[in-house]
């Protein structure tokens, strides 16, 4: 089994390190989640330069092969290769700086303001001192534009899927409440909990997602679990997931909301790795649809 993840690159989905893991925890911050992405980004960019770099060393052995090219030239002028191996490097530094400046000040603020936020004030000082006057100001809100972003594209990815657990919502609709949301802030600590309740908020629906996708192919390939069900085996796994919430909120009394979500999180991987794994023998198959 070990020797299987390792071959097709199986990255762990839980929170804690396992044996021969490949990828990052699930991130527990909104700048931790920013950091992932920003990786996965600039890997991106990096195989594209591996590839093209790969083209032009293979072109070159290729062409000025001693037998093609008998006579060896001493210069070889390429005005249009040079001029845009320049300008590529400049765009792509580009891409890169800008997260990387956005993760960086989240990080300064974090560590400036951790646990308190300047209280807005709508009005102005009365007083003619410049100094006032500026000190009575709100504290501007520092944008995570690395986890905003990751957060649109994964609603994208959900919406292209038609995933139930948007709430039927058209497309674009969710991501601009939560933009909505987001830039009616007045404080940096409520920007803060109010993005890292919806990235977990949207782990969730990803989780959930994730598990209908395997649980609709395990019906598909053993047609016989629906003539097993008492309903729609569809209405059945909602009504599963909702269940087991329930069932969580009552023996975890007091837990705060963030706890309750991660609890949520890891069961949620738990039932589709069983799924994965055990197909058809599934437990969780068993309690949706009976022995």
């Amino acid at each position: 089994m070990i020797v299987l993840k390792w071959l097709f690159l199986t990255i762990s989905p839980c929170d804690a390190a396992e044996p021969w893991q490949l990828g990052s925890q699930d991130a527990a911050t909104p700048i931790m989640q920013g950091i992932i992405d920003l990786h996965h980004d600039i890997f991106f960019f990096l195989i594209l330069i591996l590839v093209f770099v790969l083209w032009i060393l293979v072109r070159a052995l290729w062409h000025f092969h001693y037998k093609k090219n008998a006579i060896p030239q001493r210069i070889v002028h390429g005005t249009t290769i040079e001029i845009l191996r320049t300008i590529f490097p400049c765009f792509i530094s580009i891409f890169i700086v800008e997260p990387s400046f956005a993760l960086a000040l989240d990080d300064a603020a974090e560590a400036l303001f951790p646990n308190t936020a300047p209280t807005p004030s709508n009005t102005s000082s009365s007083e003619d001192s410049f100094g006032l006057s500026v000190l009575s100001e709100p504290w501007p809100i520092t944008r995570n534009l690395g986890l905003e972003s990751s957060i649109c594209n994964r609603i994208r990815l959900l919406e292209a899927a038609n995933s139930p657990f948007l709430l039927g919502k058209e497309k674009g609709q969710y991501w601009g409440e939560i933009q909505e949301c987001l830039y009616n802030v007045s404080e940096q600590r409520e920007y803060y909990r109010l993005l890292d309740f919806e990235n977990r908020d949207l782990q969730i629906r990803e989780r959930k997602h994730s598990c209908l996708e395997v649980f609709r192919g395990v019906l598909l390939r053993n047609p016989y679990l629906e003539e097993r069900a008492a309903y729609s085996p569809q209405e059945a796994f909602f009504d599963f997931l909702n269940e087991r919430r329930d069932a969580l909120d009552i023996s975890n009394p007091g837990s705060s909301p963030a706890e309750m979500d991660r609890l949520e999180i890891l069961f949620l991987g738990e039932i589709e790795r069983d799924l994965l794994r055990r197909g058809d023998e599934s437990l969780y198959i068993k309690q949706l649809l009976g022995d």
